[in-house]
């Protein structure tokens, strides 16, 4: 009485992301790449059915920091075990909608885009949204349960982890 047998499932779907039996995040990466064309497909209509004047590449980077980023990114601090391939083809999606809003040519350098622009590559926000996470929980109470899954996944590292991603960072980021 009371047993119930536990079903296998190979996802669970947890805060919009798909955690997979597998630990890939190849879906999870195809459904926000899918979601990035949407968005892009919805900043650029918003550019052209508005005059903007002088304004319009302050405002097409608006909406890409409030729109694009924040759904391509949503829960990115807490991501463990990318790849660098997925970032990749999150850039991708990123570099599309530079293009369209830059009204450039498809051979145009993607380095020129962010300069034009003055912006990042996704790389780079995942980077500053996981070690500001990483400051927030260091500057949470020492007994608090986030600062001890903290101080044990340090103390208990694994390949690629979020303390190893962020040690990584920080090196990168001298």
């Amino acid at each position: 009485n009371g047993n119930v047998k536990m079903e296998k499932k190979q996802y669970q779907l947890y805060l919009g992301d798909r955690i997979s039996e597998d630990g890939s995040h190849v879906k999870n990466v195809q459904e926000r790449r899918n979601k990035g064309i949407g968005i892009t497909n919805q900043i650029m209509q918003i550019l052209e059915s508005t005059y903007f004047g002088k304004y319009y590449f302050e405002v097409a980077t608006v909406l890409r920091e409030s729109l694009f980023l924040s759904s391509m990114l949503l829960n990115s601090e807490a991501w463990v075990d990318y790849k660098d391939k997925d970032v990749r083809i999150l850039e991708q999606s990123d570099e599309i909608l530079l293009g369209k809003i830059l009204d450039c040519d498809a051979n145009t350098s993607n380095a020129m885009k962010y300069l034009e622009l003055g912006i990042l590559p996704i790389r780079f926000e995942i980077m500053r949204r996981k070690l500001a996470f990483l400051q927030y929980i260091l500057k949470e109470d020492k007994n608090s349960m986030i600062f001890q899954v903290l101080k044990a996944t340090y103390e208990n590292t694994v390949k690629n982890d979020f303390v190893q991603t962020c040690k990584k960072y920080l090196k990168t980021l001298d």
